[in-house]
């Protein structure tokens, strides 16, 4: 039976009527395996591997098929083990991972409804090389690789072009770092941290916004129990027609909300395992009489709840709803402390933009900007921004290297463009010193970062931003997005030999851009990104390879020195010693940018070889350069169509 619920919804100053066309269970339901078949045939549909095939082929897939209940935190496959089966998501979601040697876990991939598991391994016939985890409480339909050689021998021009074409590809993209796969479905818990929460405020907010992105369902206690009764988790017959009916939904919609208020234990384990992501919603208004934010009270109840194993494998993210005349976020780090999240974000309900934008990560839609290092060329970076949100370019997420990263955390704060070119003045003082640890001391670097940075900290700044860093200590890269952003961006621009490494403790920190100075593969990693802008200032046509030089390997600095006093000399050209040694750290990167750039989707390319890499005096004329250069490649690229 089709159910039409009207339900008047009331929300603050969000009113509308919202009408649910959904399938309510009958008198005379389907059998179990009748609805499980159902969805099954609907997963096919929209798998990219088998869905053009022939249907008599997809007839024998289908009935060669096996049903496998897997609870969230299970691990489907292990790395290591053999590859005789493949699996197709039919309900629910799993997570790829791959493990270090020091045990660090890194997702590769996430997938739901209609996505496929192992199919590489049936092609190469290797081992596992990644676990398969599933995130909440799935359904798989599995393909043993008997019957699936039997399927290949039987139809082998078929299965070759519809269904081991499209793995090569796929492998062929992973190796080359440019793979992207969402999930088609995602499901997100919504639970308040405190008792003053404007919990349904917020949630109207985000469905309005979400529902720009695609097809969002809301649910939440009362719905539920309308239609199947109160909950109970001894009564498996419910609980299983709950999830094949919720699988339903998620076969209907892009996005389903769960609602939990924190009244029923019952509702929120259920959803629990049934969502892929738990956002924590956080009250920061200053209570009455105070003017400081309020601290995070969690309810006792739901953050247990969190802690259930079942919970074990599910991202949790932080959404701190900030005053609409706030003009900085504050005291987020208490938040943080508080509760073990993924990402956090910042969002004021009177601001369309702030609600926009936190739709578009929450639904794993977000667009990211990656900055490059230059030194005082990074400043084109604030000409770039103005340009992609002049042209209605999103910016949702902000990430940067070296000088990028100075660039990332300036236009990531609550600052008008204006006054951060303001506040970053001439740029850094160069106190020059005996080079026994550096050529410069670092005290004039160090004050700048303090005067225009002040004691801001990353995790209080409006846009979701990063910046890197190289620990020469740890021998890796470390990426920041909480903390004192004048001493952490102080070790991001400490280029070698020419700043003082950031010591901390017994870590030493310097310029990550000596290895990696355009960081598209740290934004493609995060969870939130569709999309990623790669904007690339770093350009090869150096200035020391378009210019003669008049000499030969052999020069003495007095003889510059004299050149440069003489009035009446020529001028000798010679390449400055500084600039050399700019280039020469950055070999490294160099080659891990050719690897990188690769990732992005877009590309932004800037030629600036007419300045050079201590020309900070030229500030205002490189923000007016990149606005110019990057309106032009807007359109080039049609960023403000496509995006």
């Amino acid at each position: 039976m089709i159910l039409v619920v009207e339900k008047w919804v009331t929300y603050c100053k969000y009113q509308f009527t919202r009408y649910y066309f959904i399938m309510i269970p009958t008198d005379k339901p389907q059998s179990d395996s009748e609805q499980v078949q159902t969805l099954l045939d609907k997963a096919l549909q929209h798998n990219e591997l088998v869905s053009q095939l022939d249907p008599a082929i997809i007839q024998q897939l289908r009935e060669a098929m096996q049903f496998v209940w897997v609870k969230g935190g299970e691990i489907v496959m292990r790395e290591g083990e053999p590859s005789d089966t493949l699996a197709i998501v039919v309900l629910g979601r799993v997570r790829v991972v791959r493990r270090d040697a020091e045990g660090e876990q890194t997702t590769l991939l996430e997938l739901g409804h209609g996505q496929t598991i192992g199919e590489m391994g049936m092609i190469t016939e290797e081992a596992r090389t990644a676990d398969v985890v599933a995130t909440r409480d799935s359904l798989l339909a599995t393909l043993s690789r008997e019957a699936y050689n039997q399927l290949v021998k039987a139809y082998p021009l078929e299965m070759n072009q519809q269904f081991v074409r499209p793995i090569i590809g796929r492998l062929q993209a992973q190796m080359q770092g440019t793979i992207r796969i969402n999930a088609s479905v995602l499901a997100m818990m919504v639970i308040p941290a405190a008792d003053n929460v404007q919990l349904p405020e917020t949630v109207a907010a985000l469905h309005q916004s979400m529902q720009k992105v695609g097809s969002t369902l809301l649910l939440d206690a009362q719905f539920i129990a309308h239609n199947f009764g109160r909950l109970d988790d001894s009564d498996e017959e419910t609980e299983q027609r709950l999830t094949r009916w919720l699988g339903e939904q998620e076969a209907a919609h892009q996005f389903v909300i769960f609602v939990d208020d924190g009244k029923d234990v019952a509702w929120t384990r259920r959803c629990l395992r049934q969502v892929d992501k738990i956002v924590i919603v956080g009250n920061t208004a200053p209570s009455a009489g105070s003017g400081q934010a309020v601290s995070p009270t969690p309810v006792v109840s739901q953050i247990t709840a969190l802690q259930q194993s079942e919970a074990a494998n599910v991202d949790r993210y932080l959404l701190l709803i900030q005053p609409d005349e706030a003009e900085q976020p504050q005291g987020t780090s208490a938040w943080l402390a508080a509760f073990n999240v993924r990402h956090h974000y910042h969002m004021r309900l009177g601001h369309s933009a702030d609600i926009d934008r936190v739709a578009r990560l929450l639904a794993e839609r977000g667009v990211g900007v990656v900055l490059g290092g230059a030194s005082a060329r990074g400043f084109v970076h604030i000409g770039v921004i103005r340009a992609l949100r002049d042209a209605g370019v999103p910016v949702d997420v902000i990430g940067g290297a070296s000088s990028g990263a100075v660039s990332t955390v300036g236009m990531a704060a609550p600052w008008a463009d204006d006054e951060l070119i303001r506040k970053a003045g001439t740029g850094p003082k160069l106190q020059y010193t005996l080079p026994f640890s550096a050529f410069t001391t670092g005290f004039g670097n160090s004050k700048w970062m303090e005067n225009s940075f002040g004691d801001l900290q990353l995790e209080d700044c409006w846009l979701p931003h990063f910046l890197t860093l190289y620990s020469l200590s740890k021998n890796k890269l470390v990426v920041c997005e909480r903390g004192s952003a004048a001493k952490l961006l102080r070790g991001a621009t400490a280029l070698p030999v020419i700043f003082p490494p950031l010591v901390e403790g017994t870590d030493i920190l310097i310029d990550a851009g000596v290895v990696n100075y355009l960081p598209v593969d740290i934004m493609r990693q995060r969870s939130d990104i569709e999309t990623v802008i790669a904007v690339d200032i770093i350009t090869f046509e150096a200035k020391t390879g378009k210019r003669s030089y008049e000499y030969d390997g052999r020069i003495s600095g007095w003889t510059i020195l004299w050149n440069k006093l003489n009035p009446f000399a020529k001028k000798l050209r010679y390449i400055p010693a500084l600039d050399m040694l700019w280039q020469t750290m950055l070999i490294g990167g160099v080659r891990r940018h050719r690897e990188t750039r690769q990732v992005a989707d877009y590309r932004i390319r800037l030629v600036l070889s007419h300045f050079g890499a201590f020309d900070f005096s030229r500030m205002e004329e490189l923000v007016a350069y990149g606005k110019e250069q990057t309106a032009v490649q807007i359109k080039e690229l049609q960023l403000d169509k496509k995006i």
